[in-house]
């Protein structure tokens, strides 16, 4: 009983067949993705977003692997080019947004930061591979803006990572939902115990948030978030994922030299 659609699997299976082939320079798993490259949703549909950001990642990277079909590199990458036509995830304008890191509006779902910070991953990536290079400029000032509102320039005034006091951080999540730093625990909150560990990044703003506890119900988009591991489903706001950290630690990761 598979927790994935025969459609992701296909997807999985293209998306593994690039990394064995960049590791082992095997012609069958070349042929595999030659063969199965559209199964990659994106490619097919001309549109990379921030999300299955896992497949898309792995057919920009087959384009640099050496031996990669050259008609297929071809094929990506135009497509990308095409996908970067969406404005709402790839263009910036510093009057979009209050904070300069406009984000749309269904994208204050379960798990928002997740597309926050794959949406500033995928704006370095056009950088990364070399693609619309008149743009390259926009395209890193609307991921730098991305990680300024993790870092506190937001509507909430408040760093989204775990305990970041010792860092300089004057407002940061005090506690989120986790079973290591669970309620009534010393790891529970920031303000009663030792807290939760630093550098943790929380769901996010979420108004489809369904446990009608006001905040986060009731809020406006940016503000539909509480600092709280023990409201109603506070695992719809304040939960941790490792793909929400993942995909912050990446967007990160490109400002950590001089080189962007």
């Amino acid at each position: 009983d598979a927790d994935r659609t025969l459609e992701e699997q296909d997807g999985q299976a293209a998306r593994a067949a690039v990394y064995l082939f960049a590791l082992t320079g095997s012609a069958t798993y070349n042929t595999y993705f030659v063969n199965n490259y559209d199964a990659i949703e994106s490619i097919g549909w001309g549109w990379w977003g921030a999300y299955d950001h896992a497949d898309n990642g792995a057919a920009m990277f087959y384009t640099t692997v050496s031996g990669a079909n050259a008609t297929v590199v071809n094929t990506i990458r135009n497509s990308r080019l095409a996908g970067a036509n969406d404005t709402s995830m790839y263009a910036w304008n510093a009057n979009d947004h209050l904070y300069r890191a406009y984000m749309w509006d269904d994208s204050f779902h379960w798990g928002h930061n997740n597309a926050r910070a794959t949406t500033g991953n995928i704006n370095m990536e056009m950088i990364n591979y070399n693609l619309n290079s008149a743009n390259h400029a926009t395209y890193r000032k609307r991921a730098l803006e991305l990680l300024h509102w993790f870092h506190g320039v937001n509507a909430l005034g408040k760093v989204m990572l775990s305990n970041m006091y010792d860092f300089g951080a004057e407002n940061s999540v005090n506690e989120f939902y986790h079973s290591w730093f669970t309620s009534g625990t010393t790891w529970d909150n920031v303000n009663t115990g030792d807290g939760p560990a630093p550098g943790f990044l929380v769901g996010g703003p979420n108004a489809s948030y369904s446990g009608g506890v006001s905040p986060p119900a009731g809020e406006p988009r940016e503000k539909c978030y509480i600092d709280s591991n023990d409201i109603n489903k506070s695992w719809e706001v304040s939960e941790n994922g490792i793909y929400y950290q993942a995909a912050y630690t990446r967007l990160v990761a490109w400002f950590a030299s001089n080189s962007n």
